[in-house]
C-alpha cells in the first residue's frame, strides 16, 4: 500500500548487479525492503551497461520524472568515466548517482595484465557489485582481476573480476549464510539505506 512518493527505485548496470542488490537488501534490510523498487528485468534490459545509463538520465532530466532514483555505478573505469560525465548534467534532487563505495579489503588484490601478476589497489578501476560478496566461499583460490581495455579519458585500465559469474550464482543460490561472509554486503545495504534517505523529492 505505499505510494510510490515513498518508494525508491534503483538502477544498475545490469541484471547481476540488480539481483545481488536486491536479495542483500531482501536478507539485510527485510524492515524497508517493500520502499525499495527495482527496474523491471526483460529479454532487451534498456539499461546494460554505463553509457546506456548515461543517456537514460539524460532521459530522467528531459521528462522531469518526480519519483526518487538511485542510479548505482560500478567503482570502476568504465564507471569513473561515466559517473564524471553524469555530474555535469542538471540532475534534479530527487534523482542520485552513485559509484558504489570503496572497500578495504580491495586494497591489495591480486591482478593480472600486459606486465604479468601484481598485487593491487582495485578501487576505482575494478570495483563491481562481485567484490562485495564472499569471494572465498567454496574457493581454494584467492580471487583476481585480470586488465581489459585501456580507458584514454581516465588513463587506466579497465579490470574486471576473474570468475564473476561464478561468484555471483555461489550467492544467489544460498539459502543458509552461516558460514558465507555477508559483511561486505550489509556494510552496501546500508550504504544504499543512507544515500536514500538524502534523495529528496520534487
Amino acid at each position: 500500500g505505499l505510494d510510490s512518493r515513498e518508494c525508491y527505485t534503483i538502477v544498475t548496470e545490469g541484471y547481476s548487479d540488480r539481483n545481488i542488490l536486491k536479495k542483500s537488501l531482501k536478507l539485510f534490510a527485510a524492515d524497508i525492503f517493500d520502499f525499495f523498487k527495482f527496474v523491471d528485468m526483460t529479454e532487451n534490459y534498456p539499461f546494460t551497461g554505463v553509457g546506456n545509463i548515461y543517456r537514460f538520465c539524460q532521459g530522467l532530466i528531459k521528462i522531469g520524472i518526480q519519483n526518487k532514483i538511485l542510479v548505482l555505478l560500478d567503482n570502476d573505469t568504465a564507471g569513473l568515466d561515466i559517473y564524471n560525465k553524469i555530474i555535469l548534467l542538471d540532475m534534479p534532487q530527487n534523482i542520485k548517482v552513485l559509484l558504489l563505495p570503496n572497500l578495504e579489503d580491495c586494497r591489495m588484490v591480486e591482478t593480472i595484465g600486459p606486465s604479468g601478476k601484481s598485487i593491487e589497489d582495485i578501487n576505482g578501476k575494478a570495483l563491481s557489485i562481485e567484490c562485495f560478496l564472499d569471494l572465498r566461499y567454496k574457493k581454494k583460490k584467492k580471487p583476481s582481476v585480470r586488465w581489459k581495455t585501456y580507458n584514454e579519458v581516465v588513463r587506466q585500465y579497465q579490470g574486471e573480476l576473474i570468475d564473476k559469474d561464478d561468484y555471483t550464482r555461489l550467492f544467489l543460490k544460498n539459502r543458509n549464510f552461516r558460514k558465507y561472509d555477508t559483511s561486505k554486503l550489509r556494510y552496501l545495504c546500508n550504504y544504499v539505506k543512507d544515500k536514500c534517505s538524502k534523495i529528496i523529492s520534487m
